[in-house]
């Protein structure tokens, strides 16, 4: 298309070292163009050549190995530079290859339409924009064609919407601000969030990961999309049950406890809990009364447990909304008189309601969050004890807000590399 030839010169113009020269057959400048602009749909090229050979642009030209530009300029370079007849591989031999069972592509992080394996979902929370844009950018260069998508809810949408115009480089999208209040609700954004990107969700491995705008990336893209992707279930990192919010219910049986669980705001669900979460949330936040209307533990794991079952939460729980709400309109209060009580769908399977476990978090923690040594999750802890001299505040965070950064070292790289 004549678009793809403006580009192409645009980005040799650009890029002069990549050693191209502007007088290209057709043939080399409709492969040179697709390895330059990673085109989805461009999966199978045939195009002849000045001496009526066809050329044949394989099916794992965008995949697998090949996922770099320099590879995929290397390969179209030989490709006309044979003017021969490559033949693509089998469809079972590629699927064995690159892990994808549903097609050769699934949506990249630019919106494509394909159909693959699983796929992340990068779902941003911000005030006027992302912070380190030049750090994802490198993060997600390691990626696979159209194994993530990023998305990014504003609560100044008119500011982000005007930056993400002048540049654009992760492919965000940017979705419909609705109301938000710090502590108050930080949840509705997140639905938003979800509900936007479900609408392009295609397999049931999809996870759905929450990060902030000061988050970033410090494993490689590889080695994150293969621990989220192994299993189906979702990761909540659990405070100790001594920050739980513990309820008193007069027609409970004796010795059956009801407890809000409490959990950091970065959680990573699965398509399953992100579909829940877009269903039940309306109803949690119903307004029109002065409490919130939560489901209960373990009656709500029944197949004909409605909404019109859910119990009703006084509002004034003295906890930040987006600390109990993820886990509270999936799973609900729990009233137990269990000292394991068992959460399906989650990684880690059963929650403890020992007191003698009571200062221990739980849960699988994905995301880094500390406000100190005593307070947090058991994963967290050791790691914030190693980096206390970089960050802002340790042992004790009284603020509002967890700890921060000061400065990064190598070691301290290292140490995040490895937790």
């Amino acid at each position: 298309p004549e678009v793809l030839d403006v580009a192409l010169l645009a980005t040799m113009k650009r890029s002069p070292q990549m050693g191209w020269e502007l007088s290209l057959s057709p043939a080399q400048s409709a492969l040179i163009t697709i390895a330059v602009c990673s085109l989805a749909n461009a999966a199978q090229l045939r195009r002849t050549n000045s001496t009526g050979v066809k050329v044949v642009l394989p099916r794992t030209f965008l995949l697998g190995d090949n996922a770099s530009i320099e590879a995929r300029a290397r390969e179209a370079e030989e490709l006309a530079k044979r003017g021969s007849a490559v033949e693509p591989k089998s469809f079972e031999t590629l699927a064995g290859q690159t892990g994808i069972t549903n097609g050769l592509a699934a949506l990249n992080s630019t919106g494509l339409v394909g159909s693959g394996g699983a796929r992340i979902f990068f779902l941003f929370l911000s005030y006027s924009g992302l912070h380190h844009v030049n750090l994802w950018q490198a993060f997600f260069s390691q990626a696979m064609l159209g194994k993530h998508r990023a998305l990014l809810h504003c609560k100044d949408y008119g500011l982000c919407e005007q930056q993400l115009r002048m540049n654009n480089f992760l492919g965000l999208k940017l979705v419909e601000t609705v109301p938000s209040q710090y502590c108050h609700d930080l949840v509705s954004p997140m639905v938003q969030l979800m509900r936007s990107a479900l609408t392009e969700s295609y397999s049931t491995l999809d996870k759905f990961v929450f990060l902030s705008e000061t988050t970033l990336p410090v494993k490689p893209f590889i080695e994150v999309y293969s621990a989220l992707t192994s299993t189906p279930n979702s990761d909540m990192c659990i405070s100790p049950s001594e920050e739980w919010l513990w309820l008193q219910n007069k027609h409970a049986p004796t010795g059956q406890t009801a407890a809000l669980v409490k959990h950091d705001q970065w959680v990573v669900l699965s398509k399953a809990h992100a579909e829940l979460m877009v269903q039940r949330w309306p109803h949690v936040r119903d307004q029109n009364g002065g409490s919130w209307n939560v489901p209960v533990w373990p009656n709500a794991q029944h197949q004909d447990y409605s909404v019109s079952d859910f119990g009703q939460l006084p509002r004034g729980v003295g906890r930040c909304t987006d600390e109990w709400a993820i886990f509270g309109t999936l799973y609900g209060v729990v009233m137990s008189s269990q000292a394991q009580e068992p959460i399906p769908g989650l990684n880690a399977q059963a929650l403890s309601l020992e007191q003698d476990q009571a200062k221990e978090g739980q849960g699988v923690c994905r995301t880094f969050v500390t406000w100190g040594k005593t307070a947090g999750n058991y994963d967290t802890r050791p790691v914030a004890q190693k980096l206390k001299h970089l960050l802002s505040c340790y042992p004790h965070c009284l603020d509002s807000h967890p700890a921060e950064f000061k400065t990064m070292t190598s070691q301290g790289l290292l140490v995040l590399r490895n937790s």
